[in-house]
Formats: structure tokens, C-alpha cells, sequence
């Protein structure tokens, strides 16, 4: 993955409503390749995002769809024609289950002073200090000028979380950035994860 950044109003939220069957709680691959299947020009974009899913986690590692689910696509305003026809009003699957696309709607960033995630992971950087310190490196190489803080729980001690893939676990954190008013360039950037 790398990290580019992009001018706000170049890009927009496609927002689609999303109805199907629940999907896997960890679902990002999944659904970008059951939308490559139907829209195959999404392979070839190399600035597009996939927003996380919102819905109800169950026991068994899925995720029950609402009438709030959204499937939210970012992407560059000229590059809509490329998927829009593909996916508007579409259905597509995520192995035997079928979801149902309808007309997105549309949204510009809107610029922000503050950036969070709920997933920061950084190889290598396990304890709060270090990875504090690898993330403003990798802030500052970006050129952003911001205080790096990790949420904490009531005691004090730094959200630390455990993820297992397969037969991998990964320890990542929940962070912010606050963006200082010196550079206001930076309200004006996003930043998106893309393909290599």
C-alpha cells in the first residue's frame, strides 16, 4: 500500500444503499472483488477508496446489513464515468449471496482538523512510544504538520487492539491526527491507501 495525497475537491464519496445478506465482518477484499467483477475498470484506478461498512457485527464474524448500510466508493470526479454505469442500480455477489447497488449519491471531502482511524498498523512498532514516533515520521514525510495522539481507554492506557488473519496476528492502535493551523494547506488534503 501507499499513501498519496490528494487535493479535497478533486474527489468525491460515491454512496451508495447497500441490501443483502450479512458479509464478512472483515470485508474490504471481498467486497472490492465482487465489485471488480461487474465493474473490471476498478482494477486499473489507482486512487480509488473503499470505505469500511457500517452495520450489526454478529457472533459468528459477519456483519448484518441495516437501512443505514452504505457501500461508500472515493474517487477522483473525472474517473466517475469509468465505474458509475457499472455499478449504479447493479447487483453484484460475494460468493453464493447477492447485494443490491442503488443510484449513489454524492459527496465532496469536506476538509477537516483532525483525521482518525480505527485501524493504524505499522510493522514493527508494537508499544505505544515507538509507534507514537513512526507515525510522525511518516507524517512529516508527507509534509503534514500535526500532534499524533492515541485514544485511550478510561484508564489511561493506549487502545491496543489484536487482529488475527489466518494464522497471523496483527497488533494495531486507534489514532488521530490534529492538524495544526500553521500549514491550512493541510485541511485541504486527504489521504488515501491505494494499490501498488
Amino acid at each position: 500500500m501507499a499513501v498519496i495525497l490528494i487535493h479535497s475537491e478533486e474527489y468525491v464519496d460515491l454512496t451508495f444503499k447497500l441490501r443483502g445478506a450479512p458479509i464478512p465482518l472483515d470485508n474490504g477484499y471481498v467486497i472490492y472483488s465482487g465489485l471488480s467483477s461487474i465493474c473490471p475498470s476498478l482494477h486499473e484506478l489507482k486512487s480509488v477508496g473503499i470505505h469500511p461498512i457500517a452495520g450489526i457485527p454478529t457472533r459468528n464474524n459477519l456483519l448484518e446489513l441495516t437501512a443505514q448500510s452504505r457501500l461508500k466508493i472515493r474517487i477522483y470526479h473525472q474517473q466517475i464515468p469509468l465505474i458509475y454505469p457499472y455499478l449504479a442500480g447493479q447487483a453484484f455477489h460475494i460468493g453464493q449471496n447477492f447485494y443490491q447497488l442503488d443510484i449513489p449519491d454524492y459527496k465532496p471531502l469536506i476538509s477537516s482538523e483532525s483525521v482518525y482511524s480505527r485501524l493504524v498498523v505499522i510493522k514493527g512498532f508494537q508499544d505505544s512510544t515507538n509507534f507514537i514516533e513512526a507515525v510522525q515520521r511518516q507524517v512529516d514525510n508527507l509534509g503534514i504538520q500535526g500532534k499524533i495522539e492515541l485514544l485511550t481507554r478510561q484508564d489511561g492506557t493506549p487502545q491496543r487492539r489484536q487482529l488475527t488473519l489466518s494464522v497471523q496476528i496483527v497488533l494495531y492502535f486507534n489514532g488521530q491526527i490534529i492538524l495544526l493551523p500553521i500549514f491550512p494547506i493541510a485541511l485541504n488534503i486527504a489521504i488515501l491507501r491505494v494499490r501498488k
